[in-house]
């Protein structure tokens, strides 16, 4: 495959290397006409019409060096929304390089924005949710058009197509009662005696252990994920206590024993406190806690209430030594922060480099169906098929998020188990249930 550009630029490199492992080709990257081979299928990025070539004309973003705010020109063709609308004539009539590189560099996120009480960036300042298409890859729906109109010249692209789903889990509070002593035990009891979430007789049970803790559903969610090849993951907080993390002490014996047992039969990773993006040098002490109750390394990573800051977060995670984070998604609604369901590298946008950490997209959170999209139970179920149904279609990962608190009236979450249990026959192959 040709890619025929007249200059060459960093950005433009990163989005090239995205489309070669979607697109399955790698890319003769030439800046003169002399140098295109004949009887080659050609994407020109330029401004220059190419005989037989499939052209998408630059809006410039690929070639800058600085962030600013950019004219984003929204429009649609063939009812697929896109920005960075150049010639409505042409077969791609936007800059689709510029705007995956605007999505996967997160670019919208070092700009200027409205946060929410957390400091997060949230869905309804993107750009996807101004062009109503966050619950769409649509990323993966334009490379799938540029791949069809390729082959429509005589191209053979075949898009990689690897469909898996994996099962999360964020351990924020390991133990509703269990293992935080005496007083934090009452307190928490108290509270969710108040709120009515829990009755004293199973206070009481519990908090004498003559009845299972309820948050102690790890189990649960193993066997829930049986059928599954992909093994599930488990992101332990292994912070201090704090205004926003809340979970029993690291070396309390009973969290010792919980990460040996998930070891067995999941992939765990670290779950980086609320409190280490204030202070950066406590991510490098949680990890070693983590190394020094497993003995192993860890390099898998989910911030806790999906905390992302950039560059900082991920450069942060970098320097500790993390390769893979799963952070990629909206706490406010479900859906596709970086437009793809496909794995993709970070580029660190003010050092204007690719970096080795790979993110791989969180799809589905649990909390984001109930407590902030308050969704009922059949339109939560509808709308993450209808995702579900999208990731696989277009051959990404569905990442779904579901805490081990979520099973319990503690969270206001009981009813929802039935929920989990049929988004997760689907997501492993099985869409009988959302036909009833």
């Amino acid at each position: 495959m040709i890619l025929f550009t007249e200059q060459i630029s960093n950005r433009l490199l990163y989005v090239a290397g995205f489309l070669e492992s979607r697109m399955q080709s790698s890319f003769q990257i030439v800046t003169t006409r002399s140098q295109i081979p004949a009887n080659e299928p050609i994407i020109n990025y330029s401004k220059w019409p190419i005989v037989g070539s499939t052209q998408i004309i630059p809006v410039g973003l690929l070639l800058e060096s600085d962030i600013k705010v950019q004219n984003l020109r929204p429009g649609q063709t063939d009812s697929t929304p896109y920005f960075f609308e150049t010639d409505r004539a042409c077969e791609i009539p936007f800059d689709m390089l510029s705007a995956i590189f605007y999505l996967l560099s997160r670019y919208e996120e070092y700009l200027p924005f409205s946060h929410d009480e957390h400091g997060r960036f949230t869905s309804q300042s993107s750009v996807l949710h101004s062009i109503s298409s966050i619950e769409k890859p649509i990323i993966d729906i334009w490379i799938a058009r540029l791949a069809e109109i390729i082959n429509q010249k005589g191209a053979n692209i075949s898009l990689q197509n690897n469909y898996k789903f994996l099962l999360t889990c964020d351990v924020d509070i390991a133990y509703a009662y269990r293992g935080k002593g005496l007083v934090r035990a009452l307190v928490f009891g108290i509270k969710s005696l108040i709120i009515k979430k829990t009755t004293l007789t199973g206070f009481v049970k519990a908090l004498i252990k003559k009845e299972d803790d309820p948050y102690n559903t790890y189990s649960k969610l193993l066997w829930l994920n049986r059928n599954n090849s992909e093994k599930p993951i488990f992101f332990m907080h292994l912070g201090n206590h704090g205004p926003y993390d809340k979970s029993i002490r690291w070396n309390h014996q009973l969290m010792k024993s919980l990460i040996a047992e998930l070891s067995s039969n999941a992939a765990i990773g670290l779950h980086p406190s609320m409190a280490s993006n204030k202070e950066p040098e406590l991510l490098d002490t949680e990890k070693q806690r983590f190394m020094s109750i497993t003995n192993e390394n860890v390099q898998i990573s989910r911030q806790h209430y999906l905390f992302l800051r950039f560059p900082d977060t991920y450069r942060n995670l970098i320097k500790c030594g993390f390769t893979h984070d799963f952070s990629m998604g909206y706490a406010d609604t479900i859906g596709f922060r970086a437009g793809t369901c496909h794995d993709f590298f970070f580029y660190d946008l003010k050092a204007e480099k690719t970096t080795s950490l790979r993110i791989t997209p969180l799809t589905v959170m649990d909390g984001t169906l109930f407590s902030y999209m308050k969704l009922s139970q059949a339109e939560a179920t509808q709308r993450v098929a209808s995702i579900v149904n999208l990731v696989k279609h277009y051959g990404g990962t569905f990442t779904l998020l579901w805490h081990n608190s979520s099973f319990t009236a503690l969270t206001g979450s009981a009813q929802w188990v039935k929920v989990l249990e049929n988004i997760i026959t689907f997501a492993t192959g099985n869409d009988e249930v959302f036909r009833k």
